[in-house]
């Protein structure tokens, strides 16, 4: 058996994985970290949980340069001038830095990784206008990025889990929302998005093998209903 260390050794042998990612978009109570389960036990995939929405940092850090670049019209600003230099930042660069410290220092992809990714409750918290801007900017700096949008029945959200105490409209507006969102670029990117919902495949491993076609891997019932069948306690 490994002692702590020699886990910790072991996990910081980090990597890009060979053959791009996946990240599951969705919100809190819609059966995520069920999909999580699947896409994890997938032979070469790698797939952490939640992260707080860690990465919409770098996509303001992204969207800041390029609009400091865009306010400053004039080329080569002098040292007195109050955009001196910010010509000279490679925007891109800097971002894809800031992205592979992501990947190699809170995804901690393992060596041999094929397929890496999380799911996330909250990729939408960056407001409406900016959502598919958000997505995007993944697409961009993840290499071969496909999107698995997950959603419930709103009146079922609204009855699971801590969504019981907030007000039954406000959950409703939330999901509506976030369907929309979910919808409109689905339909502007559909080779790399796929849609499950919760009503489908809960009790139903059959359900995921759509997914498994998405991800072109091997459906695997007894592994899936393995899956389906462990009772969550989060």
């Amino acid at each position: 058996m490994m002692d702590k260390q020699q886990t910790k050794n072991t996990v910081s042998k980090t990597s890009n994985p060979s053959e791009g990612f996946v990240f599951i978009v969705t919100y809190g109570r819609s059966g995520s970290t069920v999909m999580q389960s699947v896409l994890q036990a997938m032979d070469g995939y790698f797939i952490r949980g939640e992260n707080n929405n860690a990465l919409a940092s770098i996509f303001d850090l992204y969207e800041t340069l390029r609009e400091a670049q865009t306010k400053n019209t004039k080329p080569n600003p002098p040292p007195h001038g109050p955009w001196y230099g910010i010509d000279e930042v490679d925007t891109e660069a800097v971002i894809q830095k800031a992205v592979d410290l992501f990947i190699h220092e809170i995804l901690r992809v393992p060596e041999g990784t094929r397929r890496a990714g999380f799911k996330e409750i909250r990729f939408h918290e960056v407001g409406v206008e900016r959502f598919p801007r958000f997505l995007n900017f993944i697409k961009q700096f993840f290499p071969n990025t496909k999107f698995v949008f997950n959603k419930r029945d709103a009146d079922g959200v609204s009855k699971s889990g801590w969504w019981r105490n907030v007000d039954y409209y406000d959950v409703l507006d939330m999901v509506e929302t976030c369907d929309q969102l979910y919808d409109a670029y689905v339909a502007a990117n559909p080779e790399i998005c796929f849609v499950t919902k919760y009503e489908d495949f809960k009790g139903n491993p059959d359900a995921f093998r759509g997914l498994c076609e998405f991800m072109n891997e091997p459906f695997d019932l007894a592994k899936i209903q393995a899956i389906v069948d462990h009772k969550l306690r989060h």
